[in-house]
């Protein structure tokens, strides 16, 4: 095969189906953004200097811990998505000789 073949075809790919892949960057974007803002504010040496400060972190730990795990339910969830909607195309790649490494 030509060299550069595979990656032509998924570059072509992504192009082609930017539908199905915007929203897992967005939601793995967004997620992030969330989860590193909420841990940043809890572990903010300043907020013992408030009044009622000594209580805030504990709540913003617990945030941290919730924000983790929905992220991780909600990043599974696009992924099985986004793979359902792929099964055609790795189907093609199959037959086109791909092994499971390569895709």
């Amino acid at each position: 095969m030509k060299k550069g073949f595979y990656a032509k075809m998924a570059f072509s790919n992504i192009r082609k189906n930017y539908r199905f892949f915007i929203p897992h960057i967005l939601t793995g974007a967004g997620l992030l953004g969330s989860f590193y803002i909420i841990l940043t504010l809890a572990m903010d040496g300043r907020l013992h200097e408030i009044k009622g400060g000594d209580y805030i972190p504990t709540f913003m730990v617990m945030g941290v811990a919730i924000i983790g795990l929905l992220s991780i339910i909600l990043l599974f969830y696009t992924n099985s998505f986004l793979m359902k909607q792929r099964e055609r195309e790795f189907g093609l790649y199959s037959v086109l000789g791909m092994e499971k490494r390569h895709i």
